[in-house]
C-alpha cells in the first residue's frame, strides 16, 4: 500500500448574558458563523454526520470552523477528527482532545476512519489539550463571535470553565467564555423534562455548565434528532470511498447505506442557520440538571437559556440536513481506497473455485477480519470478485493477508480483471515463489494496471494441500491534485442496446485522473426512451422505457468536456397483460426480461416496510390486474444476496397488492438467498408495520421451490410444493379483505439501496375467476 500522504499543521471582565438577538432566533443566519465542535466521535457515528454537514457549510460559506474538539478519552478520536477534516481539505483545523484517562475510551468506527484516510495526528497523545487548544483559539477571536456546538458529554466545556489564566490569556476559563463566545450550541437533555445520554455520561459537568456558561445557551433535545434519520444520500450521491459511508458501515446500528437519527447533525444545523423555518425556540427560563443527569426545564429564572421544538415537516427537515451532507467536497487527496470495502454489504458477488466447509467461506476474505479465513482444500484454487451493478475500478495495488497454517500460505499468485462476466481475462500480475515470513501477515503488490475492470480473479497456488487467504484487498488510487482540471472524458461503451424494461451500465474514464474536480453530470436526450442514473463515482445506469434510441451523456460541470453513448431500446420480452413497475423509486433501477417461460427479475430498494417515510416499501413489480378469487404460483430458481444490514436480507416472492403506492395493502410470501419463508402483510393502506404480529416464519426450503399464493374470498393462503404439483395443505393463512381490482405478481428488493438483487422465476401461472 502506498506510504499515505500526511499533512503538516500550520498551525477582570463582567459575566453579561448577549441578547437573544445575536442568537439570530426566528432567522437564518447570513454572516459566515465561526464555530467550535465539542464531539464524543466513536460512540455514535451521528457524529461525523455532523461534521461532514459543517464541512458542507463551510463550501458554501456560511460557517468556518474554527477548531474541532474530541471530548472522550478515545486515542483515535482526535486522528479521525484529523482525517475528516484533511479530507475535506482543511488540514490547518486544530483538533483537541480530552486528556483524562478512561473516559468512554473505546474505540470504533474512528479507528477504521484514522487508518483509512490521510491526516497527520497518528494518536491522540499527539493532539494537545482541548481545555489548552480552546483558550488558544478564543482569545485570537473577535468579541462575542465563536459559537460552541457540544455534541457529546460537557467534559471538556466543564473544564474550560474551570481553568485558570495561563500563557494565551490573563482570563480565567469563565471570564474568557463570557468574552468570545456568542452562544453555546448543545445537544443534550429532553425536553420539557428527561433523560439523555451526554448529560448522565459527566452528571457533573452538565451541572456546571447549565449553571454557570455565561452566554446564551440553547439546547437540542434528543426528542429533535430521534426521528429524524439522516446519512444514506451521501452514499447513494457521492463517491464510494466518502467518509462518512465508510463510518456508517463500521456502526453496528447502521451499517452500509444506512440512515442514523440526527441528534447531532440537528443542533449544527440550528448553530449554522439559526431557528429558520426548521425550529421554534422555547426562552424565557433555565435548564437545570440534577444529581442524576436528568433535567428539567424552568420558566425562571431567566437564564437565556432556549430549547428548540421542531416546526418543519420530517422528509423536509432531513432534506435540509442531508443538502449540506452532500455539499461537503472534499480536497486534495492522495491515498489508497480499497474497492472491495463493501463487497460484504452486498457490493459485489465473490465466487471461488471452493472453500472448505461453511466456515471457511470465500466471503471470509472481505468480512475486514484477518482472524477469519477463506480456505480450500486444494493445493491450488482461485477467488473472484465482481462488482455490483456494472461498477468498474481502476485496481492498481492489491493486498493480501495470509491465513494460520505457514504450508497453506501462497507460493504463487495471479492476478487478472474481466470485463465480460468473466468469459475472458487479462492478466495483470504474476508472481512465483513468494514468502510470508508469519501468521496473519500482510503483503501489498504494485501493478501497473490503468484500466477498470468489473472483476477481479485471485490464482494462487502453495506448498502443503490447501490454500488460506485471510484477507483480500483491491486498491485504487484516489488523488486530487489541486490546480490539475478534467481534459477529457470517456464512457467505455459508444453504443449499447437494452430491452424496455432492461437496463445497461456505462463507466466513465477521467484524464486526468488526477484531476481535482471530477464532478459530472449524466443525461438523457429523450428520457421517454431511456433514462440515466449515477450509480458511484464512475457508473451510471441506462434504463430503457420505450422502444427507440436516444443518447446518454456524461459532461463535466462547466460542460467544456462530454462524452456520449447511442442507445438503442428494443421492445420489452415482457408479454401483456404483465407489467413492470419500481414501488417507491429504488435508487438503483430494475429489469424484467422475459425468455423461454423464465423471468428475470432485478430489484433494488430498502425492503418491503414501513417505519420509516424515505424506506417505505421499495422493490420491484411485476403483476397483472385480478380481480376475484386467483391463484398465482412460480418456481423461484435463484435470488443474489446483495443486503447491506446485518438484520435484513434480499427477498423475492409472490405478492398480492392493492395498488402500487408505497404504503399500500399487501399480502405476501418472501424467500432469503439463505431459504428463510415467511409470510407476511399489511392489512390497512398507511398501516405501520409491525412484524411480529403481520407475519408468519414458514421454515426454511432450499431453491429451487414452487411458492403459491391464493386468494379465496378474503382468505389468503400460501403454499409450497416440491414439484408444483402436489400443493398439499396450505402452510401460511391470513384472512383480509382486498379491494378489486387488485395487483398479483413476483417481486424482488436487495433491501439496499445503493444496489440490486436478481431473481429468477419460472412456471408462472395467474389464475383468477371473476366473482359475480
Amino acid at each position: 500500500m502506498r506510504t499515505r500522504e500526511c499533512f503538516r499543521r500550520r498551525t477582570s471582565l463582567p459575566l453579561v448574558l448577549l441578547g437573544w438577538a445575536l442568537l439570530g432566533i426566528g432567522t437564518t443566519q447570513a454572516a459566515t458563523v465561526n464555530v467550535i465542535l465539542d464531539t464524543d466521535i466513536g460512540p455514535d457515528c451521528d457524529d461525523v454526520a455532523a461534521l461532514v454537514l459543517l464541512h458542507g457549510a463551510v463550501n458554501r460559506g456560511e460557517a468556518s470552523l474554527l477548531a474541532t474538539m474530541c471530548c472522550i478519552s478515545s486515542e483515535w478520536g482526535a486522528p479521525c477528527l484529523d482525517a475528516i477534516n484533511t479530507y475535506f481539505g482543511h488540514p490547518e483545523i486544530p483538533v483537541g482532545t480530552l486528556k483524562d484517562p478512561g473516559f468512554l475510551d473505546g474505540n470504533s468506527y474512528n479507528q477504521v476512519i484514522a487508518k483509512h484516510y490521510p491526516h497527520a495526528l497518528m494518536s491522540g497523545k499527539e493532539a494537545p489539550d482541548a481545555t489548552a487548544l480552546y483558550r488558544q483559539v478564543l482569545i485570537g477571536q473577535p468579541d462575542a463571535s465563536a459559537v460552541v456546538i457540544a455534541t457529546g458529554p460537557l467534559r471538556n466545556l466543564g473544564k474550560l470553565l474551570r481553568s485558570p489564566p495561563d500563557d494565551y490569556s490573563p482570563l480565567n476559563g469563565l471570564e474568557l467564555v463570557s468574552r468570545k463566545v456568542k452562544s453555546l450550541v448543545c445537544m443534550g437533555g429532553n425536553y420539557p423534562k428527561g433523560t439523555e445520554w451526554n448529560f448522565q455520561q459527566d452528571k457533573n459537568a452538565a451541572r456546571l455548565v447549565c449553571e454557570k456558561w455565561p452566554t446564551p445557551i440553547v439546547f437540542s433535545g434528543g426528542e429533535i434528532g430521534g426521528g429524524i434519520c439522516t446519512g444514506r444520500r451521501v452514499t447513494l450521491e457521492t463517491v464510494e470511498h466518502h467518509p462518512l459511508t465508510m463510518a456508517f458501515e463500521n456502526y453496528p446500528d447502521v451499517g452500509f447505506c444506512g440512515d442514523r437519527l440526527s441528534w447531532d447533525p440537528t443542533a449544527c444545523l440550528y448553530a449554522v442557520r439559526g431557528a429558520a423555518n426548521y425550529w421554534k425556540v422555547v426562552t424565557g427560563g433555565c435548564n437545570e440538571v440534577d444529581e442524576k443527569g436528568a433535567n428539567i426545564w424552568k420558566p425562571a429564572p431567566d437564564k437565556g437559556h432556549g430549547y428548540l421544538v421542531r416546526q418543519m415537516p420530517t422528509p423536509e427537515l432531513e432534506n435540509v440536513l442531508e443538502d449540506l451532507m452532500v455539499a461537503a467536497q472534499p480536497g486534495p487527496l492522495n491515498f489508497d481506497f480499497n474497492t472491495a470495502c463493501y463487497v460484504k454489504d452486498g457490493m459485489g458477488l465473490v465466487t471461488a473455485r471452493g472453500e472448505a466447509n461453511a466456515s471457511n467461506s470465500k466471503e471470509k476474505a472481505f468480512d475486514h477480519n484477518p482472524a477469519s479465513l477463506w480456505q480450500d482444500d486444494n493445493a491450488s484454487s482461485s477467488i473472484q470478485v465482481r462488482y455490483a451493478d456494472g461498477r468498474k475500478y481502476a485496481v492498481s495495488e492489491y493486498s493480501i493477508t495470509v491465513g494460520d497454517r505457514p504450508e497453506c500460505f501462497p507460493k504463487s499468485l495471479v492476478l487478472s480483471g474481466s470485463n465480460d462476466d468473466g468469459a475472458t481475462w487479462a492478466d495483470l500480475d504474476s508472481r512465483q515463489n513468494e514468502v510470508f515470513s508469519g501468521r496473519s501477515q500482510t503483503r501489498e503488490f504494485a501493478l501497473k494496471n490503468a484500466t477498470a475492470y468489473n472483476a477481479y480473479r485471485l490464482q494462487l497456488a502453495s506448498a502443503g494441500n490447501a490454500v488460506q487467504l485471510a484477507e483480500w484487498e483491491l486498491l485504487e488510487h484516489i488523488e486530487n491534485t489541486p490546480d490539475t482540471f478534467l481534459a477529457g472524458l470517456s464512457l467505455d461503451q459508444r453504443s449499447i442496446t437494452v430491452l424496455a424494461n432492461g437496463r445497461a451500465a456505462l463507466n466513465v474514464d477521467f484524464s486526468p485522473v488526477n484531476a481535482a474536480n471530477k464532478s459530472v453530470t449524466w443525461t438523457s436526450s429523450d428520457a421517454s426512451v431511456a433514462i440515466v442514473k449515477r450509480i458511484g463515482k464512475n457508473t451510471a445506469i441506462v434504463a430503457g422505457r420505450r422502444e427507440g434510441t436516444c443518447v446518454i451523456s456524461v459532461a463535466t460541470e462547466d460542460g467544456k468536456q462530454s462524452a456520449t453513448c447511442q442507445v438503442t431500446v428494443k421492445p420489452t420480452t415482457l408479454p401483456a397483460p404483465w407489467t413492470f413497475q419500481e414501488i417507491n423509486a429504488p435508487f438503483v433501477p430494475g429489469s424484467v426480461a422475459v425468455a423461454g417461460g423464465e423471468f428475470t427479475i432485478t430489484g433494488g430498494g430498502d425492503g418491503v416496510r414501513s417505519w420509516w417515510e424515505r424506506v417505505k416499501d421499495q422493490f420491484t413489480f411485476v403483476s397483472q390486474e385480478v380481480s376475484g378469487d386467483c391463484q398465482l404460483s412460480a418456481r423461484l430458481t435463484a435470488l443474489s444476496n446483495n443486503a447491506c444490514k446485518r438484520n435484513q436480507s434480499s427477498l423475492a416472492g409472490l405478492m398480492l397488492r392493492e395498488s402500487t403506492y408505497a404504503r399500500s395493502k399487501y399480502f405476501m410470501v418472501s424467500v432469503t438467498p439463505a431459504g428463510e419463508l415467511d409470510c407476511s402483510w399489511r392489512d390497512k393502506t398507511d398501516q405501520e408495520t409491525d412484524y411480529k404480529r403481520q407475519s408468519l416464519k414458514l421454515g426454511k426450503v432450499t431453491l429451487p421451490v414452487y411458492l403459491k399464493i391464493e386468494r379465496s374470498g378474503d382468505v389468503l393462503n400460501v403454499y409450497k410444493s416440491a414439484d408444483g404439483t402436489d400443493w398439499g395443505m396450505a402452510i401460511g393463512t391470513h384472512t383480509s379483505a382486498f379491494q378489486n381490482p387488485c395487483l398479483a405478481g413476483l417481486f424482488v428488493t436487495s433491501a439496499n439501496n445503493a444496489t440490486t438483487s436478481t431473481a429468477r422465476f419460472e412456471k408462472v401461472v395467474l389464475e383468477q375467476a371473476h366473482r359475480p
